[in-house]
């Protein structure tokens, strides 16, 4: 008899070469370039966009000792300040430009923060925790991360209206965190231990595990929800080591989306999801000279977002996508060689 890792690990493996075998054709969308650089040192920090191409990210401006959490668009930059600390990084923006992020408090603590009209607030911890990261924001202002609730020991909570609420975690489970949240609160994330994680989705007060690919051997992380719950995250064999592989789940059943028709392209990690399903993320590659790229993915084919790029825009390093609007506008970090840049990918 086959030992039944053994046969776990051919089947994984063999789900992966068929996506990637369904990834030579490409989303039919041309990009060009259209930098959004703030003044100083960029940060490989960068997040969501929304319908108005306002991204959320971080950098070190002109006179800072450390990262601030930013609000960029193509003409303008705002500087979100912090919570009294050092330092902040911005994670994502809805449409009425709600910013959500973490910054250091005052005492050197890691708090959420919720940024509007100006103003920072922090969105303080969980009982027994004193640290907490806000990672997603919906357009009613829902804020979605995880925050301490013992040493070392993180939950998924919920943020509204003021009041952080503790999600728990699956059953079994001693962590969670939570990644994305849709219209209708909606959230999806991650439940596990330092061994083995599950995505989630957690919906109506529940919190249900999303099937793993490959089977019971697998970890799984949701990232990101449309408000149609499909969900776009990664996968991977837990006891194999395998890499991970993008996935998009629809109506909880999980689609391994492969990999990119990329020279030497060997894992792949969905991160975010617009409207139509359309799925941005990274995948890994040899160095050339980054050891990552971004890939787009209509849940059948994925292509290199190098690959997609007009002429006007041919030959920059596209690093890393963050987020995707419902116009398939996606941010990204790109490279120019020198350093890193942010910018935008718009739909010619």
């Amino acid at each position: 008899m086959r030992d039944p890792r053994s046969v776990r690990q051919a089947a994984f493996a063999l789900a992966c070469v068929l996506c990637a075998a369904a990834a030579a054709a490409r989303p039919p969308i041309a990009y060009h370039v259209t930098l959004i650089d703030p003044p100083g040192e960029i940060q490989p920090l960068l997040g969501g966009v929304n319908a108005h191409g306002h991204v959320a990210g971080a950098a070190i401006l002109p006179g800072k000792s450390a990262e601030h959490a930013l609000l960029l668009s193509e003409t303008r930059f705002i500087d979100l300040g912090t919570l009294g600390g050092r330092a902040s990084y911005a994670t994502d923006v809805n449409d009425a430009n709600v910013v959500v992020g973490t910054s250091e408090t005052t005492t050197g603590a890691d708090h959420a923060f919720q940024w509007k009209r100006g103003a920072m607030t922090d969105l303080g911890t969980l009982p027994g925790g004193s640290s907490s990261q806000a990672l997603a924001v919906n357009r009613a202002g829902q804020v979605v991360g995880f925050a301490s609730v013992a040493p070392a020991v993180n939950h998924a909570f919920l943020a509204d209206g003021g009041a952080m609420t503790d999600l728990g975690t699956l059953p079994g489970a001693g962590a969670s965190a939570a990644r994305g949240i849709n219209t209708q609160g909606h959230v999806v994330g991650d439940s596990g231990s330092a061994l083995q994680t599950q995505a989630f989705l957690y919906a109506d007060g529940v919190m249900a595990a999303l099937d793993s690919p490959g089977g019971t051997g697998a970890s799984s992380v949701g990232i990101a929800v449309n408000d149609a719950d499909q969900v776009a995250g990664a996968a991977w064999d837990t006891a194999e080591g395998l890499p991970t592989t993008a996935v998009r789940w629809d109506a909880g059943t999980p689609r391994l989306l492969g990999l990119p028709d990329a020279a030497g392209a060997t894992s792949s990690y969905g991160r975010a999801i617009n409207a139509g399903g359309i799925v941005v993320g990274t995948f890994a590659r040899p160095q050339s000279p980054l050891p990552q790229g971004a890939f787009i993915s209509d849940g059948t084919r994925m292509a290199n977002l190098e690959d997609l790029l007009d002429a006007a825009s041919a030959g920059w390093q596209v690093y890393a996508a963050m987020g995707i609007a419902d116009d398939n506008t996606v941010s990204v970090l790109v490279w120019d060689g020198a350093a890193f840049r942010f910018a935008l990918l718009q739909p010619d």
